[in-house]
């Protein structure tokens, strides 16, 4: 029996690690980013210990197949280790999670409706595509990636469900919800209004002033936060 020749088994490694080096850029990059905020560039040590130079990162996934960041395919034999031993996204699953998302919306806009009662009530969605702002910057935003579908598909459901309580839904090419929230709250000021802004977003504090309020979510509308000028302040 002859021995093992390590010095060929070297060889076959560093040609099997190139391929993956050569397979997997964008893993590698987004590998090198992670590092900055987790331990070993992994959000679980076990996830560490990987035979090539590093874990690859899945783009998507769907029942024993899943596909990478840079468009490799594979299929998945681990499914029985993980929480998704009937696969990855199963139809069924996902459809029941897309329908509770509605309900869990309209419960959000009952509560908000049952506990400030206001007389008027507007719901404002971001627009596809680009807006003025890439007019006077080219590269704004030029490094957040785009929206996912799953998210675009669920904003239609929103505004059906808001549509459905007899909200105002208003959205507008060329403008992000900002501006129109930022409009609304102007105009409703100038004609005496006190005005009430739910969102989760803290650059609308710039709006908060004597007759604006943002209501800022800290357990989603069950525990809503008084951005009131005082309050504002004690942040900054």
């Amino acid at each position: 029996m002859k021995n093992i020749d390590r010095e060929h088994l070297k060889k076959l490694n560093a040609i099997e690690e190139k391929r993956f080096l050569d397979l997997h850029p964008k893993s590698g990059a987004l590998f090198e980013k992670a590092k900055g905020v987790m331990p070993g560039g992994v959000p679980m040590s076990w996830m560490a210990k990987w035979p090539g130079a590093y874990p690859i990162f899945v783009e998507s996934a769907a029942g024993s197949h899943f596909t990478d960041v840079d468009g490799n395919e594979y299929i998945d034999f681990c499914l029985g280790d993980t929480g998704s031993m009937t696969g990855h996204s199963p139809a069924a699953t996902v459809a029941a999670i897309t329908e509770q998302m509605k309900h869990g919306f309209t419960s959000m806009l009952l509560k908000l409706i049952n506990d400030f009662k206001p007389e008027y009530a507007v719901v404002v969605l971001d627009s596809k595509g680009k807006n003025f702002r890439h007019d006077l910057f080219k590269e704004y935003k030029a490094n957040r990636p785009p929206a996912p579908d799953d998210l675009i598909s669920q904003l239609q459901i929103v505004r059906k469900a808001a549509e459905a309580l007899n909200f105002c839904v208003l959205a507008k090419d060329g403008f992000e919800a900002d501006d129109i929230l930022a409009t609304i709250a102007k105009r409703a000021e100038s004609e005496g209004a006190e005005v009430l802004i739910c969102t989760g977003d803290r650059d609308s504090f710039q709006l908060v002033n004597d007759r604006t309020t943002v209501l800022y979510p800290k357990r989603g509308v069950s525990d809503l936060a008084r951005m009131t000028p005082e309050a504002v302040l004690e942040i900054l």
